[in-house]
């Protein structure tokens, strides 16, 4: 996982260095690929961070209760206004059972 301004910042080195650089390969189908390892652009890691690991192998996610859609129109002034509120909701359980397996650092060497 790689910040979005970082990731273009490395495609424009990319695209702008000499031809024997551009061995690596960028996009695979659809999926940036930089050594045969898929980038994912998460605006949640900040800047100069990079967060790498076996995430299936790392976390499992728990289904406590499927998806609940609730509609109403009884609340507050809806009925007046002619408006619906929604109300969508699902309980997910995060458990992870290997920490090690992800690992986080500084994107340029010290």
């Amino acid at each position: 996982m790689i910040n979005p301004a970082d990731w273009t910042e490395i495609e424009l080195e990319l695209l702008l260095a000499p031809t024997n650089a551009m061995r690596v390969n960028i996009h695979a189908e659809g999926q940036p690929m930089l050594w045969g390892v898929p980038i994912i652009q998460c605006a949640g890691v900040a800047a100069d961070k990079i967060l790498v690991g076996s995430f299936a192998q790392a976390a499992t996610i728990h289904n406590r209760q499927g998806v609940t859609v609730e509609l109403s129109e009884s609340d507050g002034d809806n009925f007046t206004k002619n408006l619906i509120t929604v109300r969508a909701e699902r309980r997910l359980a995060l458990t992870v059972d290997r920490p090690l397996a992800i690992l986080g650092g500084d994107l340029t060497p010290a």
